[in-house]
């Protein structure tokens, strides 16, 4: 059941990503979370470079920095996370041409007691 949710901060005469590039990724992580069929969400989202900033650092719209982020049912350990986030940093850098070390991974507590689907609560 993950839910990936990517940022991606975008220059003005930059195209969003072909739906066949969503999905890709999709699939992907999906081989990666052993999810069943249907069983990894991703949504995209756009943020103008403009509206992006780092402390101290003269930001420009090559570095193309992509945030994502993760909410599963349950968390793994650390060490798989860490794992997994190499992989995710990868896959997702990959299709949509950003370089890896500007694909940022954010871990969401766990959705076990605190998220529904349709109005019922993931208890187990």
């Amino acid at each position: 059941m993950p839910i990936v949710s990517i940022e991606i901060a975008i220059a003005e005469h930059e195209v969003e990503l072909p739906h066949n590039k969503v999905k890709e990724i999709a699939n992907h992580l999906g081989v990666l979370f052993e999810s069943e069929k249907g069983g990894t969400w991703v949504k995209v989202t756009y943020l103008p470079w403009k509206q992006y900033a780092e402390n101290s650092a003269n930001f420009h719209e090559s570095a193309k920095p992509a945030i994502v982020e993760i909410l599963k049912k349950t968390l793994p350990d650390p060490d798989e996370m860490a794992a997994e986030a190499k992989q995710v940093a990868k896959i997702v850098g990959a299709i949509i041409s950003r370089p890896e070390e500007n694909i940022h991974i954010i871990f969401l507590p766990e959705s076990l007691g605190r998220v529904a689907f349709g109005g019922n609560l993931i208890r187990s």
